[in-house]
């Protein structure tokens, strides 16, 4: 997708080609590209949340194969469920927090 504005700035600068209701093409940025202290929160709380999430999902296989090998030990299985959902729930916050980062981004990018 970047090479395509690129190719459109190139287009636009050269002169040679029209491009029709095309202005001000700017190629999209990711949260590591801007500066000063905003861009630094925005990228470690995406990195944060990633992480976040990557545990989380890890919690979720480590409770699934708890459960799985728990066998008929009844104490095992019902730690098992304790941790898949306190996982499950990691998963949800992390989840909740990426969408809240979003909407911040968002309206900050007004």
């Amino acid at each position: 997708m970047i090479e395509l504005f690129k190719f459109i700035i190139k287009v636009k600068a050269q002169g040679g080609g029209t491009l029709p209701n095309i202005t001000n093409v700017v190629p999209p940025t990711s949260n590591f590209e801007t500066t000063g202290l905003e861009g630094i929160v925005r990228a470690i709380g995406v990195v944060v949340v990633d992480v976040a999430g990557i545990l989380a999902l890890a919690a979720v296989i480590y409770s699934g194969i708890m459960y799985m090998t728990a066998g008929s030990d009844t104490a095992k299985a019902e730690k098992a469920k304790k941790n898949l959902m306190w996982a499950i729930i990691g998963v949800l916050i992390t989840f909740f927090a990426f969408m809240i980062i979003g909407w911040i981004n968002n309206i900050s990018a007004i």
